[in-house]
């Protein structure tokens, strides 16, 4: 008993003899200065007090190893970088023997370094972030990811939202570098000096490039190169902004600097409007005044408003220069496309100010002297003399002087017979081009005219129209056509679709004798008598029938009473078109005792003014 009490005692003895050097050297270690390993070493104190099952001396070391950790975090987050690499590298040899003797402070370790390298992200030191991936060199590779990782996140912050908002230093991360050696040389780090080198001198560039365009497009261009976002997004803004400044202003010397240095989509854009002013300067030379109207508008769709502006008040000086006009004047039909290209193009200032010139040209009673437009005009006639003394011309003109009166008839009469015609409803165009191009044909018409024999130009053709004048009416002051020259009113007979299309445009001799053959030709078919015109009219909705009334200037006559004038066609035909005559009198009333016709090969020679809608009085009668 005495032998056991006695070895008992031995037992305890030596194990706070254990206990006592376990605790003393966990006092050494906490007596260690950082950099010392001195939370390694009470890691290693542990696990052997763990093994010897001493829990109560475990837990007074473990405070001991915290304390140490804690002092070794401060340092790391020194800004002294000799304090700052003690401390981390008691950190990383803590982690490391953490990792061996599996302690459940690893993860807490870990924790702390990673912090250490967030707070250096966050505080944007790159330099702190390369010295911390040299000495974790061979210790933690997810810890050397992680800085990397930052390095790489910091570098491009950079990039896309400028200096201010990274305090990378390419220099001091380039020393950094080098002093850390082959434990940081990697690839992507070793690229991260001349990335951050890059751009610092775009940002250098920048800051003497802003007033001066051609140094800003070369920032933009090497700032691309870069993939310097921030400063690509701000000098693209100076470009495109004096881009849009010189379209605006028309600045030629602008558009040379950019097409000489900008990027390549701005270079083919300022070449475009460069090619845009010598376009413009080119119709001028060409005095291309309708195709400068159009460049006009296309130039502002496109927001080159300078070059528009500068088209615009080239167009305006050259209609101030022009003088005002009548309907006969060479220059008239030319304004009038002038006109049409202005209107079409939108440029209404300019249009205006041509109606101003051309407006003249044309009868004040037409509409459009009041609406200062050169549009096609259509008004339903209110004037009952007008009204009337068109009743008057029907009634003369329902009749044939072949011998058959108001039974005469051809066979091209699709129409009842009537009794006779009623006017219901008279309307008048005004076409301006229309009307130009027949006033510049009529006074060629009348010079040919002129240098006629007497005996020629003074044949009376007794046309039947001009037992009724229309002078003195609300559309005609002064009497309208030129009997002298042969210019009369003539009926065409046709329907709504037909009625619209020539008032709208004109007579198309493409289409000439496709509703009643080309007895004479293929001209333009007209009748002294309604009666004949009435033939070939066709109802609208209303049941209403269109006659045109046209002035029409025959000008020298080619008589013809052939009985079989389809034989002659060519030459009735070339008469006309080269052999000294203007219009073909086809005498059917006196070889077949129905009516007479005029035929004219030249759509200039025809002015449709009205359309008079009308209906059919009954009893319808046979024709003989």
């Amino acid at each position: 008993e005495a032998m056991a009490t006695e070895g008992l005692a031995e037992a305890r003895r030596r194990e706070q003899e254990l206990k006592d050097t376990l605790m003393a050297r966990a006092m050494s270690a906490e007596s260690m200065a950082v950099g010392s390993a001195g939370a390694a070493a009470c890691l290693e104190v542990i696990r052997e007090s763990r093994a010897a099952g001493f829990t109560d001396v475990t837990d007074k070391i473990k405070a001991i190893m915290q304390k140490k950790l804690a002092d070794s975090c401060a340092a790391a987050a020194k800004k002294d970088e000799k304090l700052a690499s003690k401390g981390f590298q008691d950190l990383l040899q803590a982690f490391a023997k953490a990792l061996e003797v599996a302690d459940d402070s690893l993860q807490g370790i870990r924790s702390t370094l990673e912090k250490l390298s967030s707070a250096a992200k966050l505080a944007r030191d790159g330099r702190r972030l390369v010295m911390m991936l040299a000495w974790s060199a061979g210790k933690s590779e997810q810890l050397q990811d992680q800085m990397r990782s930052a390095l790489s996140e910091l570098t491009e912050e950079w990039a896309q939202k400028g200096p201010e908002s990274c305090a990378l230093d390419a220099k001091g991360l380039d020393a950094a570098l080098a002093a850390a050696g082959s434990s940081a040389s990697t690839a992507q780090l070793q690229q991260l000096p001349n990335r951050l080198k890059a751009l610092s001198q775009v940002d250098a560039d920048w800051k003497n490039a802003k007033a001066d365009l051609k140094k800003t497009c070369d920032v933009l261009k090497s700032a691309k190169a870069a993939k310097y976002s921030a400063i690509e997004r701000q000098a693209s803004k100076l470009v495109n902004a004096a881009l849009e400044d010189a379209k605006e202003q028309g600045k030629e010397e602008t558009l040379h600097v950019l097409m000489q240095h900008g990027p390549e989509d701005i270079i083919g854009t300022a070449r475009g409007i460069l090619s845009k002013h010598s376009d413009m300067e080119h119709m001028l030379d060409g005095k291309q005044w309708p195709d400068l109207c159009a460049f006009a508008a296309e130039c502002q769709s496109i927001g080159c408003n300078g070059l528009a502006k500068q088209a615009r008040e080239r167009l305006r000086r050259h209609v101030n220069e022009l003088k005002r006009l009548d309907a006969s004047t060479e220059d008239a039909h030319p304004l009038l496309e002038l006109y049409k290209a202005a209107s079409s193009a939108g440029l209404t200032d300019i249009a205006e100010l041509l109606f101003d010139r051309v407006g003249s040209a044309f009868p004040p009673t037409w509409a459009m002297a009041s609406s200062k437009s050169l549009a096609v005009k259509k008004d339903v006639i209110g004037d009952s003399i007008l009204i009337a003394r068109m009743q008057q011309l029907v009634n003369e003109t329902f009749f044939g002087w072949g011998g058959k009166g108001k039974l005469t008839g051809t066979r091209d009469r699709r129409n009842p017979l009537a009794t006779d015609l009623k006017v219901e409803e008279v309307v008048h165009v005004a076409n301006a081009e229309n009307y130009l191009g027949y006033c510049k044909r009529r006074e060629e018409i009348r010079a040919d005219f002129m240098r006629l024999d007497p005996a020629e130009q003074n044949k009376d053709f007794d046309v039947k129209t001009r037992r009724v004048s229309l002078k003195g009416v609300s559309m005609h002051s002064e009497e309208p056509v030129d009997n002298s020259i042969n210019e009369f009113w003539f009926w065409h007979g046709t329907g709504k679709e037909g009625a619209a299309g020539i008032t709208d445009t004109d007579f198309d001799m493409k289409r000439a004798g496709s509703a009643a053959g080309t007895m004479f030709g293929a001209g333009l078919y007209f009748a002294e008598s309604c009666m004949k015109a009435d033939e070939y009219t066709r109802p609208d909705d209303r049941g209403l029938n269109p006659l045109i009334l046209s002035r029409v200037t025959c000008g020298r006559m080619y008589y013809c009473d052939a009985k079989y004038p389809s034989d002659k066609k060519a030459e009735l035909e070339g008469s006309c078109m080269g052999g000294g005559y203007h219009c073909v009198l086809g005498d059917r009333e006196k070889v077949r005792g129905t009516f007479r016709e005029f035929i004219v090969f030249d759509s200039d020679q025809v002015y449709p003014e009205y359309i008079v809608w009308y209906s059919r009085v009954e009893p319808y009668v046979k024709p003989l």
